[in-house]
């Protein structure tokens, strides 16, 4: 067997966790952390079968590498082996803001996506695509039949720039009075990359005024 193998892959990521696979690529024997490794099983005839994404975050690694190793089918002894870089893109994480107070018991939350220099939330989310989440309570955007999901589009944070405003109604769980949660919004940009953003928000009795932090 002849030749050399040299292979290069690129993937996105936000700055918390996007899943990327790489159909290509054999992890080495010892990776560096197992759990966020792809994994694949390769058939001895026919090659490889399965690929299992793999979870890549820019912020702990901007570059893996993986070794790849390939022998021949007929001559075991012939083999050779290479490196194979992948590099990490940082991808635009959609900054949160509640721009209405959450009460314990209510059925639909107002999230303001903000906009900045290098993300534009009015054009660059897929909105059916969003889903919200706080512990086992989940949201989706709120519809109005044809007329698509409840969006408006203003200057929340008063830079100049046009939010994005989603009216996101409760599909299961309850919200229950507590202080300083985690609130999630997951989605896919229109260039095709998955995002997860985060903030805290205070979840008020059912009477009460409340608050959207970050």
């Amino acid at each position: 067997m002849n030749g050399h193998l040299a292979m290069h892959c690129w993937c996105d990521a936000t700055r918390r966790q996007q899943t990327a696979s790489c159909s290509t690529v054999v992890p080495s024997s010892k990776p560096r952390n197992p759990a966020r490794q792809g994994r694949r099983s390769t058939d001895r005839v026919t090659g490889p079968k399965t690929t299992v994404a793999a979870s890549l975050d820019f912020e702990s690694r901007a570059s893996h590498s993986l070794v790849v190793r390939v022998s021949d089918r007929d001559d075991a002894t012939l083999t050779d082996e290479a490196i194979v870089a992948i590099y990490v893109n940082d991808v635009a994480e959609p900054v949160l803001m509640i721009t209405t107070p959450i009460k314990a018991g209510a059925t639909s939350v107002s999230l303001a996506i903000l906009s900045d220099s290098l993300f534009d939330a009015t054009t660059d989310l897929n909105i059916a695509d969003l889903q919200l989440r706080m512990g086992d309570v989940q949201l989706s955007p709120k519809s109005r039949g044809k007329k698509g999901p409840v969006v408006s589009y203003t200057d929340v944070n008063g830079d100049g720039r046009l939010d994005l405003v989603v009216t996101f109604e409760v599909t299961s769980g309850s919200f229950a009075e507590q202080t300083d949660a985690e609130i999630t919004l997951q989605g896919s940009l229109t260039n095709g990359s998955l995002f997860s953003s985060y903030s805290s928000v205070d979840i008020l009795p059912g009477k009460g005024n409340g608050r959207g932090k970050k």
